[in-house]
């Protein structure tokens, strides 16, 4: 009786929306839960015509027309897209042909995801298996309800991949192949693909709704997936406007399915049970406000549209740091969660509705980050978690630079009218000429993010200038403890120098589909930071249910940070090798001086307290990319002597050193001075390295090993020598 009583106070304080979606919920896991009452046909799927026409406040075939006409209120891409298309045709020669390429796999059915190689994904009847991991051949039940699914099963099968197939975001890469042909082909040649991307489309997008019954099936079972389908499908619609292939009928089906995909959003939001939201709310909201601006002729939309806004302003400040930051720690996530609400501020302004000036500023910042961390060669540190997940990916689809975020600095830029972020973004903005069109004139000015930055709310330091760039992450647990996409990676390196990244994050490899890979590249040995035995910096979660979390235990501090046009320094601590009665401090020490073309890194490690005997070695790692070659004792340069004796002049004596030369091709060089403890050793092992999600290659790390003691200092002095090519 007292649950019960307590359900219904919290029922009567629940807005009516809020009560509304969780009683549709109800309803539907009732009705369609069982294949016995799916049978009696109270909740048919596709909705009836006549239950559809009531969720409009419009007639069906007006809607129909509606969607075919240009209307930019409902996204940037209903927009007249001629200019546009022949903008890029003009300044973006190499995207226009990279769409081309990609659309003829497309229509011979070959598709290349998360790693898979290419490969065909149909059905015996000719269509596609949406519900199949095709790299480890297992599927998934299609008339299972979603909330009954096991999406974690350990058997080797990875959800994403269905998953990723089901964003549909290859219908971007059909949708531009059919705007931009007459552009690029001979007219007879441009007329027979449009023909046949448009048909395409179709095939898929009817082949979809017709084999994944609303709330049924893989599919359905994460909310983030259905809003970044819709969104994906809202943005077809524009690319096709005008295209035969895409009549009334077919139009009428699509808005039918939005707007089963917005109802199931508005009822299944991804909400910790403690409150906690993360991108995967944020997709959701954005996906629904999508929807309702996308097809405001829907009842519910003035609702959805109300509701979603209010929650991307709201989630902003909460999944965002006030430096900038996504709070989850990783810079893939940090660029995904940016494009969703980069894109939320585009529909904003189609609807005549901006966001307020601080949540833009906020946003601002979330770019200035991406800038800051965008090397020479436009890519960016691995660190975090890495699926390679993007909204709308009209530049790079399935690319093979999933670190590149320049398409969103380009993007983002204009949205906000921001010069340094439109020339930080210079070289990829086929994006930003799809959803905003060509400028009136050439951005100009400096780019953002070239100097040196601390970003101290979430604990990411940047040491930069001219072609020498260090990322150090120094924060706490991300996601306010839950850990779910951190890594062990507390006061590690990654190291740009000369075009070459040297010492290098390893990245994720996978989630669920090889849990042992996923955590051996999130663990402490796997980065370029120094390890106390086998011990973790923080505690991975165990079993399946563990492989999004990671609880805090390290509590680092920041002591002293400096940057200026002369170099930065970092003094950093971490107590995460801490256990029982022992106390152990990790503090590392970074200075950075661009005139030396110089990184001096010192390592102490003291147990504070404890008195068990000293039986784990001290490990110091530096995690080199697979085209990066290691020789220990090579004769040591002049130049690198002087500078590793200006390092280690404050350590103790005894001490060994080391130097290793690191080589890319005939003529690049890096180089690593290590002065350790007598005794030390320093050796090249086997590693891994991840350059995208699914993808694994063999590696190398060098390893500096001191023997046990209760204080040990490790210096590294890390050189890049001037004038190589």
């Amino acid at each position: 009786m007292n649950r019960i009583r307590r359900y219904w106070t919290l029922w009567r304080t629940l807005p009516d929306d809020e009560r509304r979606a969780r009683a549709a919920r109800v309803a539907e896991r009732v009705l369609r839960r069982r294949p016995a009452i799916r049978r009696l046909g109270l909740a048919p799927d596709p909705p009836r015509p006549a239950r559809f026409a009531r969720a409009l406040s419009v007639e069906p075939a007006e809607l129909a027309a509606r969607l075919a006409r240009r209307d930019p209120r409902r996204g940037p891409l209903f927009e007249e897209l001629e200019g546009r298309a022949a903008a890029i045709a003009e300044r973006c020669p190499e995207h226009v042909q990279s769409v081309l390429e990609a659309a003829g796999r497309i229509l011979q059915g070959r598709f290349d995801l998360l790693g898979s190689g290419e490969c065909s994904l149909a059905r015996g009847d000719g269509g596609i298996d949406w519900h199949r991991d095709w790299k480890s051949g297992r599927s998934w039940p299609e008339e299972t309800y979603h909330t009954d699914l096991d999406t974690v099963r350990g058997d080797g099968s990875d959800v994403k991949l269905p998953w990723e197939l089901s964003r549909c975001q290859h219908l971007l890469v059909l949708g531009q192949a059919y705007r931009l042909a007459i552009h690029a082909l001979e007219s007879d040649q441009a007329a027979s693909l449009r023909q046949r991307v448009a048909a395409t489309a179709r095939e898929h997008l009817d082949d979809w709704i017709r084999t994944n019954p609303r709330g049924l099936g893989v599919n359905w079972s994460c909310t983030m997936e259905v809003a970044m389908r819709a969104s994906t499908w809202l943005a077809s619609l524009g690319l096709f406007r005008g295209s035969e292939a895409f009549d009334s009928g077919f139009l009428l089906r699509i808005g039918c399915s939005l707007w089963s995909h917005g109802r199931h959003i508005r009822g299944n939001l991804e909400i910790g049970a403690d409150g906690l939201t993360t991108n995967h709310y944020l997709a959701g909201v954005s996906g629904l406000y999508a929807i309702a601006c996308g097809v405001p002729e829907l009842r519910e939309a003035a609702a959805w549209e109300s509701f979603a806004r209010s929650a991307l302003e709201e989630q902003l400040e909460r999944q965002v740091h006030a430096d900038g930051v996504g709070f989850e720690r990783s810079l893939p996530y940090h660029r995904l969660v940016a494009e969703m609400l980069v894109h939320a501020a585009l529909l904003g302004r189609s609807r005549g509705q901006e966001f307020p000036a601080p949540w833009l500023a906020r946003l601002g910042r979330m770019l200035e980050f991406s800038a800051s961390a965008t090397r020479g060669d436009h890519t960016v540190p691995q660190w975090g978690d890495n699926d390679d997940g993007r909204l709308l990916p009209l530049h790079g689809y399935a690319g093979r630079r999933p670190h590149d975020q320049r398409h969103l600095l380009a993007l983002g830029g204009r949205v906000l009218e921001r010069n340094d972020l439109i020339v930080a973004g210079r070289g990829a903005e086929a994006e930003a000429l799809w959803l905003v069109g060509p400028a009136a004139r050439e951005a100009s000015g400096a780019a953002a993010g070239r100097e040196s930055r601390g970003f101290p709310d979430a604990g990411y330091f940047v040491m930069r200038q001219g072609d020498l760039h260090c990322a150090i992450p120094a924060g706490a647990v991300g996601t306010r403890g839950l850990g779910n996409h951190s890594h062990n990676d507390l006061l590690s390196l990654c190291v740009w120098a000369g075009g070459i990244e040297w010492i290098a994050d390893p990245g994720s490899g996978s989630y669920t589909g090889d849990p042992a890979l996923r955590n051996r590249l999130r663990a402490t040995a796997a980065h370029a930071t120094l390890q106390l035995g086998s011990r973790e910096q923080n505690e991975p979660g165990a079993g399946l249910d563990g492989l999004f979390v990671v609880r805090e235990r390290a509590h680092p501090l920041v002591g002293e940070w400096r940057a200026d046009a002369r170099g930065a320094h970092l003094k950093a601590r971490h107590f995460g090798f801490s256990a029982g009665d022992e106390r152990w401090v990790h503090e590392r020490t970074v200075r950075f001086e661009p005139g030396q073309r110089a990184w001096f890194v010192r390592d102490e490690l003291i147990r504070e307290s404890g008195e068990a005997p000293l039986t784990e070695a001290v490990h110091v790692r530096f995690p080199l990319r697979p085209e990066v070659s290691a020789t220990i004792g090579a004769a040591l340069p002049e130049t690198l002597g002087r500078l590793a004796d200006q390092n280690a002049a404050d350590g103790p004596a005894p001490r060994a050193r080391s130097a290793v030369r690191l080589a890319a091709g005939d003529t690049r060089s890096f180089w690593i001075a290590v002065d350790a403890p007598a005794g030390s050793s320093v050796t090249i092992e086997r590693a891994s390295y991840s350059p995208r999600y699914g993808v694994v290659e063999p590696t190398a790390v060098l390893t500096a090993t001191a023997p046990p003691a209760a204080r040990t200092v490790v210096h590294a002095t890390l050189w890049s020598p001037a004038g190589e090519p």
